[in-house]
């Protein structure tokens, strides 16, 4: 008994019982821990405390620490079936997210109802999709404006970046695509060794048109079109312009009486001699050689003063030249114009 400390307060509230019994229905208080070990096969547990009283609040076991300290300490790590936390972590669970459940917020500042920020080198978000109709992202704006899925970088970034390594496409749209202009950068589009001339086959939607025009509708072969037209003072010589698609250049001798017949001057400068048909609505057309070297690269025609035209032709070495001219003597000034095309 000498080994053994008893002390009962005077009150009767507390019992001190270090190495004595431990008293039911008491205040029982220690100077140590006391332990219990149980090895009997009649039990799952060394321990087990039942409270039969149903009152709002009522428990079957109350731990109290001091301030910053744990309620209890484990030494495994198994789960522990039926024990339900309510923080993690010190916070509650509408706080994450959940598998399978709609996030929803009404977000007007910046940010966004879920916010990824990776300080790292890989990606913020990253999905994957194994199912043919499904997305590894899907994005959809149900406001009938604004954006299903917005990127944005910095001036060397990408906003969005796709990379296809089978056969199918970086990229994939349906419907109409709208790609702004922005000039500081070159252009909307940029793009660098994406299309090949080979990679081209067949027509693409509505390229087999031009404004809805079959090519059938356009001059074809090698070969351009240009047109001159002057004003000359009265009583003056005067070249409508370089040689018309390097052939023929005219020149009108414009009298000094605009009563008086006029006269159109076609000079050959293609550095080859040219056969020369000319119609100016006679029986026959009008035929000459003209050559390249001085006195005989010209041909002169008379023009009416109250108005002519002409019907040309010159087959040379850059091909063959047609040409509709017209001449006029106004009562200040002469008119002359050319148009030509020349196919090769």
């Amino acid at each position: 008994m000498g080994a053994v400390a008893l002390f009962i307060s005077l009150s009767g509230v507390a019992y001190a019982a270090t190495g004595g019994n431990f008293i039911l229905g008491q205040s029982n208080t220690a100077s140590s821990s006391t332990q219990l070990s149980a090895s009997g096969a009649s039990t799952n547990s060394a321990l087990k405390v039942t409270n039969t009283n149903t009152a709002a609040g009522a428990t079957g076991l109350q731990i109290d620490v001091p301030s910053g300290h744990a309620p209890m300490t484990v030494n495994r790590s198994t789960k522990v079936e039926n024990l339900n936390a309510d923080l993690l972590d010190g916070v509650n669970s509408n706080a994450f997210i959940r598998k399978g459940v709609t996030q929803s917020a009404a977000v007007t500042t910046a940010g966004g109802v879920v916010d990824v920020a990776n300080t790292g080198t890989t990606n913020g978000v990253q999905a994957k999709a194994a199912d043919p109709g499904s997305s590894g992202v899907y994005g959809e704006n149900t406001s009938g404006g604004g954006y299903g899925v917005a990127g944005r970088s910095g001036t060397l970034g990408n906003a969005v970046y796709g990379d296809n390594t089978g056969g199918g496409y970086a990229g994939y749209f349906e419907d109409k695509v709208h790609v702004g202009t922005d000039l500081d950068i070159g252009g909307a589009v940029q793009c660098s060794g994406c299309i090949g001339a080979g990679d081209i086959g067949g027509k693409v939607n509505d390229s087999n048109a031009l404004d809805g025009i079959d090519s059938t509708g356009f001059v074809q072969g090698g070969g351009a079109a240009a047109g001159q037209a002057v004003a000359i003072q009265l009583g003056t010589n005067l070249f409508l312009g370089p040689p018309l698609l390097g052939v023929l250049r005219f020149v009108y001798a414009c009298p000094s009486n605009p009563a008086d017949n006029g006269t159109l001057g076609i000079y050959n400068d293609s550095g080859s001699p040219v056969n020369f048909f000319v119609d100016s609505g006679g029986a026959n057309p009008t035929y000459a050689q003209i050559g390249t070297a001085a006195g005989s690269n010209f041909f002169n025609l008379g023009a009416a003063a109250a108005g002519d035209s002409y019907h040309i032709q010159a087959q040379g070495a850059l091909g063959i030249l047609t040409v509709d001219a017209a001449t006029v003597n106004r009562s200040g000034d002469c008119h002359v114009q050319v148009q030509g095309l020349l196919t090769r």
